[in-house]
């Protein structure tokens, strides 16, 4: 079956029924323009105050003008000055102006997709003067606002028609008229005098018409943020006066135009602020490479070549910061590795025997200690505590003893503190690997 979406309406039905009634009278009754009237053209939109396009969405919305209609806008048009007004630097916010039954499926979602990006990018507000229907609606409803001009401004009609299919196969029978139709395709031609239309057929023609009626539901639902079951309860093609249009959720209220411009003047100067506050916002806190003067100060005693590989990648003061302390704790960490590996192979070593695990520690060997010979067995702990008790054989107290020792032998009450104290031992192998100590 051949379906156009030119031949599929989104329009209020008394307005369809008026068109029909007029197309079916006879040409010489019918009153029409001067031969050769054309489209006039119009400017995109025009300025209803300062920074406020006015784009008027009036009349019968077709891709292009019913040839009864020799002035206004098309569905095309439409698309095209809003998107113009929305890329517009002089444009700070949109007003459509809507007085119209609706019209063909063909181009309404390009107008309804146009506005919805236009209001990503500043005001829009939708305003009905007296009818929004169907086609008309459903593009109006994507504004950021939408207002009726008064309390019998109609609003809705949120439906599809999809004309009619007249089976008259039985007619032509009974005036004996024999139809055929020549044509390639099962579902061509369907509806031709004479011939028999299938329920098959029916149901494809109302499938079709669903499908297009729940691309409209779905735009309706994003544009006025209603949920489903909302949207359900108002799309079965019902007319709205204003009241009952904003007890459903289809507008936001019913205001005078002045109102309804001040009211999108105010949107467009917030939206300006808010637009301008983030900009400052990123310029100032857009992050920039440290100098070289800032690396030296922020990272006191970083290696020269740790401060150049920073500023090839481009690092900023904190990113800088963050590494050098993350350099540094990796460089202890290395080093307590080293240490702790040092005093586990001292402890095996003297495991094994024949190696001192103490730093500075000796094996016996004898030397001079105040002028006189001492033996010394290669153990700390006995050897400190022989020379106290040389000392006190002198009559000297442990506690002089011990200062005479430390006044003779230093070294030795070194090694002793060493073999006694663990930690201590630790901190001198990692003082030595330091180069601290020799």
């Amino acid at each position: 079956m051949d379906v156009d979406l030119n031949d599929m309406w989104a329009i209020h039905e008394p307005a369809f029924v008026r068109i029909s009634e007029w197309l079916s009278q006879p040409p010489q009754s019918r009153l029409i323009a001067a031969n050769g009237g054309k489209a006039t053209a119009q400017a995109p939109y025009d300025f209803i105050e300062p920074g406020i396009a006015l784009i008027s969405v009036s009349g019968v919305l077709g891709k292009s003008l019913p040839w009864w209609q020799d002035s206004g806008a098309t569905l095309p048009d439409l698309s095209r000055a809003i998107r113009a007004a929305a890329n517009d630097p002089t444009v700070d916010a949109i007003l459509l102006a809507v007085d119209s039954p609706g019209g063909t499926v063909a181009g309404t979602t390009d107008v309804a997709e146009a506005v919805a990006a236009a209001k990503a990018k500043k005001p829009v507000c939708t305003y009905a003067s007296d009818l929004m229907a169907s086609a008309a609606y459903w593009i109006g409803a994507q504004a950021d606002r939408v207002y009726a001009a008064n309390a019998l401004t109609s609003i809705g009609s949120i439906g599809v028609y999809g004309g009619v299919i007249w089976d008259t196969s039985k007619a032509a029978d009974k005036a004996g008229i024999k139809t055929y139709v020549i044509k390639a395709g099962e579902n061509k031609s369907v509806g031709e005098f004479g011939q028999e239309v299938t329920p098959q057929q029916v149901a494809q023609a109302q499938a079709r018409v669903d499908q297009i009626h729940a691309h409209f539901k779905a735009a309706v639902q994003a544009g006025r943020k209603m949920s489903a079951g909302q949207v359900a309860q108002v799309s079965d093609g019902r007319v709205f006066l204003a009241a009952d249009a904003l007890r459903a959720g289809l507008i936001d209220g019913v205001k005078t135009l002045d109102e309804a411009v001040g009211e999108l003047v105010a949107l467009a100067a917030t939206r300006k602020q808010q637009m301008e506050h983030m900009r400052m916002t990123a310029t100032q806190t857009e992050p920039k490479a440290a100098t070289l003067a800032e690396l030296k100060a922020n990272c006191p005693g970083a290696p020269s070549d740790w401060i150049l590989a920073q500023m090839e990648a481009g690092a900023t003061v904190q990113a800088a910061q963050t590494a050098f302390i993350k350099h540094l704790a990796d460089a202890k960490a290395a080093a307590d590795k080293k240490a702790e590996e040092a005093i586990a192979n001292a402890s095996s070593k003297q495991k094994a025997g024949g190696v001192d695990p103490v730093v500075g520690g000796h094996s016996s060997t004898s030397h001079l200690q105040g002028g006189e010979q001492s033996q010394e067995s290669g153990e700390p702990v006995a050897d400190y505590d022989a020379a106290v008790r040389r000392e006190m054989t002198a009559g000297l107290s442990r506690l002089d003893a011990r200062q005479q020792v430390e006044r003779k032998n230093p070294r030795l009450v070194r090694d002793y503190l060493l073999a006694t104290n663990p930690a201590k031992q630790h901190e001198l192998i990692k003082e030595k690997f330091a180069g601290r100590v020799k």
